[in-house]
């Protein structure tokens, strides 16, 4: 499709809070948590002029609000991390912000070995059935990557990628 530019923005505004969590148990364990809250003047919504053409649009007054968490731990030499993110947003008039993430879980593992490291990246987006001016509805979706990497020299190294290991079909 094609953008058309709206020179007649005015800038957005925010007021932002957030609050934050951090515990760390010895070296091997540490746990992350934050919420934040915005408060939004003049946001800049993307919007559908036609389906082929989308701009850009001052929103006078909205919102938005999330969490996010984060735990690591080492066990068995290997690194651990699982992650969940949540946010939501709209404008005082009712409508959903768009450009919003939808909740995620995400575990990621890196276990090096003395023949190089493995990867994995697993996660797991939730369905958005609220959304924005212009956005389409997202299904759910598992997606999981993973990588082999060995080095073999100090110049050389090798690595195996698998994007999306298990073929699942989805938009972003």
């Amino acid at each position: 499709g094609e953008i058309l530019g709206n020179p007649l923005l005015d800038p957005e505004e925010r007021r932002n809070g957030e609050v934050g969590l951090s515990l760390t148990a010895q070296d091997w364990f540490t746990f992350q948590a934050s919420a934040y809250f915005s408060d939004l003047r003049n946001y800049i919504e993307r919007f559908s002029v036609t389906e082929s053409l989308i701009s850009f649009r001052n929103v006078e007054d909205a919102w938005l609000q999330g969490i996010e968490l984060e735990a690591s731990f080492q066990l068995g030499g290997a690194e651990h991390r699982l992650t969940y993110q949540w946010q939501e947003g709209e404008s005082d008039a009712g409508m959903t912000l768009a450009d919003l993430n939808p909740p995620e879980w995400r575990y990621f593992l890196s276990w090096p070995t003395t023949l190089g490291a493995v990867r994995s990246d697993l996660r797991y987006r939730s369905e958005r059935s609220e959304f924005g001016n212009g956005e389409l509805p997202l299904d759910s979706a598992l997606v999981w990557d993973v990588s082999i990497a060995r080095t073999l020299t100090k110049q050389l190294r090798t690595e195996l990628y698998l994007d999306n290991a298990l073929d699942e079909d989805y938009r972003t």
